[in-house]
């Protein structure tokens, strides 16, 4: 018997039974209630009792995941969470130089070139959301324009002006600051992991050695963030090709046991769902099929065949060496029939894209006129998804699948001539749908991937018509409306039964007080930071009441 622990003996128990009634919620409550007190004991063999639990708590997991009880597995993966939270989420490397930024650090040096480095500064600082925005477009480098391009033309000029000297890494040091603030207080990892690599890319100029070993060590740490934010986002919406994705460009980062278990569970868990389709699914298609098939047959056979529609069955006459090409206008064929001069792009060249506009790729090149409106997007639109793509990691396959797209952009966009208007039409709903278009470039490699992977290399009229079928966006069924003021009532009164809002609850418009409410309650009850509103968050917050779901 354990006289060091009140508790521990209770947990096993618990936990063994729940392997011999596993859909008995008596039995989590009181394994979570055991395992909270047993948090707040304290007594020499802990750490070994610790390690011990958690080591219990995955198998438990693991065999309710083999059994098909989600729901159960989900209660222990949340009693993990909150009892072993250091066992799933990354820990940050020990840093000595980031509580914060600095500015006395401007003061040590009194060059006019740090004077322009400390505005640039201050500015970025003052204007984040268009700084990691250009960060995002790769602008955080030489020869770039605007406020990530001036910012960077200042830090190499300081930094070049102080290399050798006493003060050789305080611009390194204040850059180091920046990149934790945007890793910190903005959830940008990616963008400070770019500053970082940007910055350790310069050939002439480079911090001291104990500094760069701290840099790399952030740089990792940010690229660590930004895949287990991919992943969390990925659980969150269903995307299960997106969280393999990546959870395979985490794994080889990852050295601590239980944190690559966990990545192991949630890939078998993705994988699993991906290559499962329920039998209603099924069902439902074959029925489809079925009346599709039924409906075409009574139309052959009671409704009668318009003349026109026979004559148009009717094969054209071939084309012969004695047709006049001069008759062959572009509004024309060789059999006489008119072409609309309106007539839509073919499938082959049009291009959906998640903003829903009108996009088409223009055919090959020369064209011998100016580009189309849809086009014309399909040139600035296409660039900015592949100027995402550069700015990550890929694996050696999806290196080899960006450099196709980057040929195909070019045969069809590359010093192709766009109207005026067009192009700025084009560049300006770029900038208002960057995010969209972030997920258009991963959508467009899965499906380049799965070609590469299926046949090769695909023509274009077989790549263009999966992305026909696998960039339509899905649609949530049940998720209630923040626009509609009815369903922001139910929401925010919810809340306030819950304790995390406390004012008027007829609004008819959501606000920043009701997006805190609603973040305190995903902090608590779902440990997450953010204040998206999706079907999971509707689901913890009615899981008593079962209102949102009417």
């Amino acid at each position: 018997m354990r006289a060091d622990s009140l508790y521990i003996e209770k947990i096993d128990a618990a936990i063994m039974a729940i392997y011999a009634v596993s859909t008995d919620d008596h039995s989590y409550t009181m394994l979570a209630e055991n395992l909270a007190n047993w948090d707040e004991e304290s007594y020499p063999e802990k750490n070994q009792d610790e390690a011990r639990l958690a080591e219990d708590l995955y198998k438990l997991m693991t065999f309710l995941d083999q059994k098909d009880l989600k729901h159960q597995s989900d209660k222990v993966f949340r009693i993990i969470l909150l009892t072993f939270p250091e066992r799933h989420f990354a820990q940050s490397p020990v840093q000595s130089k980031v509580a914060g930024i600095n500015f006395e650090l401007f003061k040590l040096v009194k060059y006019e070139s740090m004077r322009q480095f400390e505005d640039c500064y201050r500015m970025a600082l003052a204007d984040l959301p268009t700084f990691t925005r250009e960060i995002e477009m790769r602008q955080f480098r030489e020869d770039c324009s605007g406020l990530a391009g001036k910012f960077f033309a200042a830090f190499v000029s300081v930094a070049g002006e102080l290399a050798e000297s006493d003060h050789n890494d305080v611009p390194w040091i204040l850059m180091h600051q920046l990149a934790w603030q945007l890793n910190n207080a903005n959830q940008a990892y990616n963008q400070a992991y770019g500053i970082l690599r940007s910055l350790l890319s310069l050939k002439n100029v480079s911090p001291s050695g104990l500094l760069a070993q701290e840099l790399d060590e952030s740089m990792v740490f940010f690229k660590r963030n930004y895949y287990w934010n991919r992943i969390d986002k990925a659980v969150m919406t269903g995307d299960t090709a997106t969280m393999v994705m990546y959870i395979d460009r985490l794994m080889p980062m990852v050295s601590a046991g239980h944190e690559k278990s966990n990545l192991v569970m949630l890939r078998a868990k993705a994988v699993k769902t991906e290559k499962h389709m329920p039998w209603g699914c099924l069902l439902l298609i074959i029925a489809l099929i079925l009346g599709i098939f039924a409906t075409s047959r009574l139309f052959d056979m009671f409704i009668p065949e318009k003349p026109e529609k026979r004559w148009a069955k009717t094969p054209p006459k071939p084309m012969t060496p004695t047709t006049p090409m001069s008759r062959l206008t572009p509004t024309s064929t060789a059999t006489g029939d008119r072409i609309p001069a309106d007539e839509p792009a073919s499938m082959s060249l049009q291009v959906f894209n998640r903003a829903g506009l009108d996009e088409n790729k223009p055919p090959l090149q020369p064209h011998g006129r100016k580009l189309t409106l849809a086009e014309s997007r399909y040139v600035i639109f296409q660039k900015h998804r592949l100027e995402h793509l550069e700015g990550v990691d890929l694996m050696p396959n999806e290196e080899e699948a960006l450099r196709k797209l980057w040929e195909e952009w070019r045969s069809r966009a590359e010093n192709a001539e766009l109207d005026r208007d067009n192009l700025e039409k084009a560049e300006n709903e770029a900038e208002s749908f960057s995010e969209l278009l972030k997920g258009d470039a991963e959508d467009q490699l899965k499906v380049i991937l799965k070609s590469l992977e299926a046949d090769g290399w695909k023509n274009d009229d077989e790549n263009d018509k999966n992305r026909a079928e696998n960039l339509r966006p899905a649609r949530v069924e049940g998720l209630l409306n923040l626009h509609d003021p009815a369903d922001l009532n139910k929401v925010l009164v919810q809340l306030e039964k819950k304790g995390y809002y406390n004012g008027p609850t007829d609004l008819i418009k959501w606000n920043s007080v009701a997006g805190s409410a609603l973040a305190r309650f995903k902090a608590t009850k779902m440990l997450r930071t953010d204040k998206t509103w999706d079907i999971e968050t509707q689901q913890a917050l009615f899981s008593e009441t079962g209102a949102g779901n009417d």
